[in-house]
This record gives C-alpha cells, structure tokens and sequence, in this order.
C-alpha cells in the first residue's frame, strides 16, 4: 500500500510540474504580447483542413501499424498586432481508423486512433517576404487497439500527449494580384507523458520537424482568403522507458483553409 501511495504521489508531483511549465511558458507569451505597441489590429478567422496520410514506424519487432486517410480540421485565428508582430493560433482534430498486424499472423486487429495538432505562436516580420516565428506546440494522439483473444492481446489504450517551443520561418510570396505563394517550415522539441494500459506510464520526449506549402488567393471585396495546399510533418517518439510507445511517424497529405480578415 506504501508503495502505491508513493508512486501515486511522484505521478502527481510530475504533472504538477508539467503543468508548471505550460502555465510559465504561456504567461511569458502573455507578457511579450502585452508589451507590444499596438495599432488598430487585423484580426483573421477561420477554419482548416489536412487530408492526412500517416505513417507510423512502431520500434517493436513483431507489431505494425497501419492508418487509413484522414480529415483533420478545426479553427484558425490570426492577429495582426502591429506592421511587425502578429499572434497566430491553429487547432486540428481526427480521428484514424486502422489496424494492428502481428508477425505472422493474417488477422488484422482494428483500431481507432485520435490525433489533435495545435501551435500558437508570435510572428516577427523580417521584411516584406520573411516572417520569424516561435511558440508553443502541443498535440498528441490516443490509440484503442480491439485487441484479439486468440492470440493473446488484450483491448488496451495508448495515449501520448507533448508540448513544448517551436520555431521557425516563413514566406509570403506574391505571384499575381491577390494571389500568393506561401511557404514555411519549423522545427519543434517536446516533452509530455505516454500511458499504456499494457505496460508502464512514463515521460516522453518528442522532435521533429513541420514544412507547409500553398496558393492564396485573397478576394477583396469580401475579405475572405481562401488557401489550398501540401503539408509533411515528422516527430520521433521517446518514452523515457520502454513502455513500447517509441516511435516514428510522419503525416503528409493535402491542406485547405478559408479564413475571414476584419479590424479593430
């Protein structure tokens, strides 16, 4: 009973610590965006889209996993602070159904898989073209295998939630009137937990990198900018111990967005 009461305690001394860190991190945002000069402010809503495709490298010998295609979407805003900074927020959600192969063994085992991406972060312009850009990205995904009793795998859930800086540069390039090509690439270091209803709950860290390409074309007379394009993102995921949550994955796939620019 000590025992449990012990490791109950350092669970919740961990979060509390986690917790501690996103609350400075995003008081520290709050400061740096309080401080700065303001003007009137643009102020962009909207919503986006990624048709993903994900590929998921599970470092165990005898296990793979494979996901179907899938829509992520959710609510993007952007703040134009003044001619120079700009706060920029953007969140995804979906939901991927697959399966589970085991070495040998013909008989998929499904399962259903969440998977939330989201970044906030301040923008400082360069010039006319570039964009400096750091923040705070948080995402994960939560796995529910079926499991298969004939060959002795139990239903389980895998849930692996980081966050942490991420940085970057981007491009807004103009083509034609009211056209633009826009680029941009970060790259991210994460830290968060993994639990594994099969083994052992841990601390993780995460890497990796973020790359995104599209047409805009701005309609004026209605202030709405409508947006398609490419995105490719790679992390790598690793438990502090071999709970068998380490991973590589990488999504890819097609982007679409329609936003709303008004001021204040």
């Amino acid at each position: 009973m000590k025992q449990i009461i012990n490791n109950l305690n350092i669970k919740n001394i961990k979060e509390v610590v986690i917790m501690k860190k996103l609350v400075l991190f995003l008081a520290a945002v709050t400061l740096l965006t309080v401080s700065i000069p303001l003007k009137a402010m643009d102020i962009t809503v909207g919503a986006a889209t990624w048709y993903s495709w994900w590929d998921m490298d599970a470092k165990m010998d005898t296990t793979e996993f494979s996901m179907d295609n899938a829509f992520l979407y959710g609510p993007a805003l952007a703040v134009k602070i003044n001619d120079d900074f700009g706060l920029n927020m953007i969140f995804l959600y979906g939901e991927f159904e697959g399966d589970q192969t085991i070495t040998g063994v013909s008989t998929k085992m499904p399962t259903n898989t969440k998977r939330y991406d989201s970044d906030t972060s301040i923008s400082y312009r360069l010039n006319g073209y570039f964009k400096l850009f750091a923040g705070l990205k948080y995402m994960g995904y939560e796995i529910k295998g079926d499991g298969n009793s004939t060959y002795g795998v139990d239903p389980y859930t895998v849930e692996n939630i980081a966050y942490g800086p991420a940085a970057g540069l981007s491009l807004v390039l103009p083509i034609v009137e009211n056209i633009y090509l826009l680029v941009n690439g970060s790259g991210m270091y994460l830290w968060g937990t993994s639990k594994n209803t099969m083994s052992e709950d841990t601390d993780a860290n995460s890497y990796g990198y973020n790359t995104t390409a599209s047409i805009a074309y701005y309609i004026a007379s209605a202030s709405v900018t409508l947006s398609i394009g490419g995105r490719y993102q790679y992390f790598k995921w690793i438990p502090d111990e071999d709970n068998g949550t380490e991973s590589d994955h990488a999504f890819y796939g097609i982007t679409a967005a329609a936003t709303y620019t008004f001021s204040i």
